[in-house]
């Protein structure tokens, strides 16, 4: 068998050494090497940019229902006109019919579009209408709560 040949160590002298060389070999101060990295243009936003962008078709919702023909108790319309409420966002228009006709409903829309009084105005309905019904509506945060 042979040995693998392996390249020598130079010897420490020993004791301090009080030259101006650290770890590496170089020498200190404030002498900065060069990586030999070419330096990177900066960043320019503008390249994502759409300089074509895709006009949005916005389209008008026409509502089925108008909230004195949903069947609701007359006081809750009432008080929904003197809101200035008079036309049901597209998620109250496909929902409140059939929440009042005793059906589950899941029901999926952004923030703002009218989800809780959704749901929310045929439960009140209902027990308006029955003295003996009882409403639990859980809420998983204090700020939705409130």
């Amino acid at each position: 068998m042979t040995k693998k040949h392996r390249p020598r160590r130079k010897k420490s002298s020993g004791g301090f050494n009080n030259s101006s060389k650290g770890h590496s070999g170089r020498k200190r101060g404030n002498h900065r090497r060069s990586s030999g990295r070419k330096k990177q243009p900066s960043f320019n936003p503008s390249q994502f940019i759409n300089k074509n962008p895709v006009e949005e078709k916005v389209e008008v919702y026409e509502p089925t229902y108008a909230f004195n023909t949903m069947g609701l108790n007359t006081k809750l319309e009432q008080a929904l006109t003197a809101m200035g409420i008079v036309t049901p966002s597209p998620i109250q228009d496909q929902s409140i019919v059939h929440i009042l006709k005793g059906k589950d409903v899941v029901g999926l829309a952004e923030t703002g579009t009218g989800k809780t009084a959704a749901f929310l105005l045929p439960l009140i309905d209902k027990t308006s209408r029955e003295d003996r019904r009882m409403t639990l509506i859980l809420a998983p945060t204090r700020e939705l709560a409130i």
